[in-house]
């Protein structure tokens, strides 16, 4: 999350908020996950709201 700029870490806290997310690993720390589980598209279609690219 640090590499990210402050308005796409600003998103992502609110969507780990809204959500209630408890747990955030990065894609390469997983070995296996539920597809449900994955806000990659989440993150994007609001930072495409925001503008933020």
């Amino acid at each position: 999350m640090q590499e990210l700029a402050p308005q796409a870490q600003e998103v992502l806290r609110e969507i780990i908020e809204t959500d209630q997310i408890g747990l955030l690993l990065q894609q390469q720390a997983v070995i296996h996950a539920d597809l449900g589980y994955n806000i990659t598209a989440k993150v994007s279609d609001k930072m495409n709201q925001l503008g933020i690219e």
